[in-house]
């Protein structure tokens, strides 16, 4: 008798931890390389490492750290099989940083030129290990806010107007330089040169409008600059949510037909397990009263 309940609670226990294990999946982020065969994951994940280690020790000037970390990462990206993953374009930037960091190590400027180039290392060293859930891509709404406070800067209507609008193109294009490199290893690398080419480009046509005496004489050309702007981040990031940069093996998605299906036959077990529960405790030996 006892049956009544014990194979319903098995069946209910098994489909919950099911459930559960199919919710733990989907919610757990992974890298999309880490279910390669070739060990290319551990590499990557020792190149992420170095990176955030390397940022870390410029951030706070440590010069016998950022030595050691810049031999470290010399080591990985001479790996092979790392250059199978992102772009011949971001490979060639990464080294261009590297090599920029080492220049500025080596000189006697002292740490103020290291961050720069260390914050792009960094953020390419993560885009190639976590792709789409990579940090560069927090760049997207900085950038968007940016060229909003752009185009308002250009836009005020005061006599300081353009030194605003100018003013505010530096930051933004100290920003799109900062994920330049993670945008050509995990993006776009054609729409990332579109984006640095137009923001040379608008700062052309503001450099040629301070010489004017009428505000109005580039206006057309500097508003179609603003769209063109925003065309070109707008490829960048919708190209890199479906972009194959490299070939990866993910792990099979588990739909949502089937956690559904799960959750409905746990419910139903456990009604099922609470039903034959009630039963055995009234008639636990099967043996039923003659009155």
């Amino acid at each position: 008798m006892k049956s009544r309940f014990l194979l319903p609670l098995v069946i209910c226990c098994a489909m919950t931890t099911g459930l559960i294990g199919a919710v733990w999946v989907q919610a757990a982020p992974t890298s999309p390389v880490q279910q390669s065969e070739d060990g290319v994951y551990q590499e990557l994940l020792r190149m992420d490492q170095s990176a955030a280690a390397l940022y870390t020790a410029a951030y706070t000037g440590n010069r016998a750290a950022v030595y050691a970390e810049l031999q470290k990462l010399g080591k990985v990206i001479d790996h092979a099989n790392v250059r199978l993953y992102g772009s011949d374009e971001g490979w060639k930037e990464l080294e261009a940083d590297i090599a920029r960091l080492n220049e500025q190590f080596q000189g006697a400027s002292g740490s103020d030129g290291w961050l720069e180039p260390a914050v792009r290392i960094r953020l390419a060293a993560d885009a190639l290990l976590w792709d789409k859930q990579g940090l560069w891509r927090q760049y997207e709404e900085l950038l968007l806010n940016d060229l909003a406070e752009l185009k308002q800067a250009w836009l005020g209507g005061s006599e300081n107007s353009l030194m605003a609008a100018q003013a505010r193109l530096i930051v933004m294009n100290a920003h799109a330089r900062r994920m330049e490199t993670a945008a050509k290893m995990a993006g776009d690398s054609i729409r990332t040169n579109e984006l640095m080419f137009r923001l040379d480009y608008i700062a052309t046509l503001f450099e040629a409008q301070s010489g004017d005496e009428s505000r109005s004489n580039r206006r057309s050309e500097i508003e179609k600059a603003f769209e063109g702007i925003h065309s070109a981040l707008a490829g960048i990031y919708q190209t890199s949510v479906d972009a194959a940069t490299s070939p990866v093996i993910t792990p099979p998605a588990i739909s949502g037909g089937t956690r559904w299906a799960l959750f409905l036959g746990a419910v139903i077990s456990a009604v099922l397990t609470w039903i034959g529960w009630r039963k055995y405790k009234q008639t636990p030996y099967g043996i039923k009263s003659l009155k």
